[in-house]
């Protein structure tokens, strides 16, 4: 969740939403090319402040295009902003607003979805309503509100879909391929097709599930019954005031990321909340067996009472024994690589989750895949290595090896769909917890 800034129309209509796509799409070619131009004419002292104001630039382009299309175009802005380490610094920390700052609706819009769901406007549904929203979602955004139950005023935080959403999915995967085709025909910052073909696909599937808020309802009953409530706060549902584009929960307070760490914790406070994370994020996907792969900062608060909050449950994903069984195998593979570096464990840890084709030898591995798959394992299982471990040493993800990766392709087989998910949970853990500086105790029997 995240504030919301001026009021816009949603633009629904494809042909609309395509103009916007191309709009964008011209936009950053032109802009790459006058970069080109002035870095050929520039002291070289002076190339890499160019390098970096013209990432913010490209980054400021890109938001603006996802943050009028809204719903699945903004999901991918916080996609990217997270996990995407293919793309450069600048270019992220403005595509990460997408979790802070989005274009809020107007009041006609906010009353169509209610009357369309309920029959009536939101003020005959709710005691108060602010029609002025306080946070925006990906697909939506999130209104402050009262309900009476047993004479008493209860807060309330309701999340109203942004009209259109459902029907727009397939042509803003669309529409997105073709804006981020043009970033990487004009520029060297995005991999290549298969690669977000296999992204936008999952994301795609997950959405779809993601705009029906009744399946959201569930998921967060869900988490609710299986984490501690004296560790963690999930709103509870309230469910005669929710419906398939409405979602109503109690209302949570605290702050978000940026918000606390302004208030310059202390380093007990921070390994507190990192913990919390750290064994949210692992007991939800080994024990449990599901996955709350929206992990990114917009969805945590940070409470007085010390207990973490928890939003958001749409983008979830359950893990199956024998997917859970895998991913313990490979970090084995893994420990025992930094360990040893031993090329056919990490090689067979690779296959088993069914990342490298099968008939792969140890000495082709070895010539061609090993650097680079080093370097992804030892990014992956360092904090694993350790008792505790401090995530402000917690170092970048290895970008590099993906450019690598599409010269090699020929040996990669497709990841399992749930991978995509660990993935991106994983990266937005880590990422959260350096910003955090965190320090926290790593070590599960579960994982053993």
């Amino acid at each position: 969740m995240g504030k919301v800034s001026d009021k816009s129309t949603l633009p629904e209509r494809r042909f609309a939403r395509g103009m916007i796509a191309g709009v964008g799409a011209a936009k950053t070619g032109v802009k790459h090319l006058s970069y080109v131009s002035r870095v050929a004419l520039s002291a070289p002292e002076r190339r890499e402040a160019l390098k970096l104001s013209h990432e913010k630039d490209l980054g400021r382009l890109v938001f603006s295009v996802l943050s009028q299309l809204r719903g699945t175009a903004l999901k991918i802005s916080q996609i990217l902003s997270t996990e995407a380490e293919f793309l450069p610094e600048g270019v992220r920390s403005e595509l990460a607003k997408a979790c802070y700052e989005v274009p809020a609706l107007n009041r006609a819009h906010i009353r169509k979805v209610f009357v369309q769901e309920f029959g009536h406007s939101a003020s005959h549904l709710f005691h108060t309503f602010e029609a002025d929203a306080f946070a925006a979602a990906s697909i939506g955004q999130v209104h402050k509100a009262t309900v009476v139950i047993n004479d008493e005023y209860v807060p309330v935080a309701v999340k109203v879909q942004y009209p259109g959403v459902a029907t727009a999915i397939a042509s803003d995967i669309s529409l997105l391929k073709g804006l981020l085709k043009t970033l990487a025909t004009t520029t060297s910052y995005v991999p290549k097709k298969e690669v977000l073909d296999h992204l936008l696909k999952e994301v795609e599937t997950r959405l779809y599930e993601e705009v029906d808020y009744t399946l959201e309802a569930k998921q967060t009953e869900w988490f609710k019954k299986k984490l501690s409530a004296e560790k963690y706060c999930i709103p509870q549902i309230y469910s005669e005031y929710s419906g398939q584009r409405v979602l109503t929960t109690e209302f949570v307070h605290g702050k978000h990321l940026k918000e606390w760490l302004a208030t310059n914790p202390s380093q007990s406070d921070r390994n507190h909340f990192g913990q919390l994370l750290f064994d949210y994020f692992h007991e939800t996907c080994f024990v449990h067996g599901k996955i709350n792969a929206d992990f990114h900062a917009g969805n945590f608060l940070f409470m007085a009472d010390g207990r973490l909050g928890i939003l958001d449950f749409g983008f979830v994903r359950s893990f199956d024994q024998e997917y859970r069984g895998l991913l313990k195998q490979l970090f084995h593979s893994f420990k025992e690589y930094h360990l040893n570096k031993n090329a056919q464990v990490l090689l067979d840890g690779l296959k088993k989750i069914n990342m490298l084709a099968v008939d792969l030898d140890v000495a082709t591995f070895n010539q061609y895949l090993e650097p680079m798959m080093a370097e992804v394992c030892e990014w992956f299982i360092e904090p694993y290595v350790h008792s505790s471990f401090d995530f402000t040493n917690m170092v970048s993800h290895p970008s590099h090896t993906l450019n690598e990766g599409k010269k090699y392709s020929r040996f990669m087989k497709a990841f399992r769909e749930e991978q995509l998910s660990y993935d991106r949970g994983y990266m937005g853990l880590t990422n959260i917890l350096k910003e955090m500086k965190a320090v926290v105790n790593t070590q599960y029997a579960f994982l053993e």
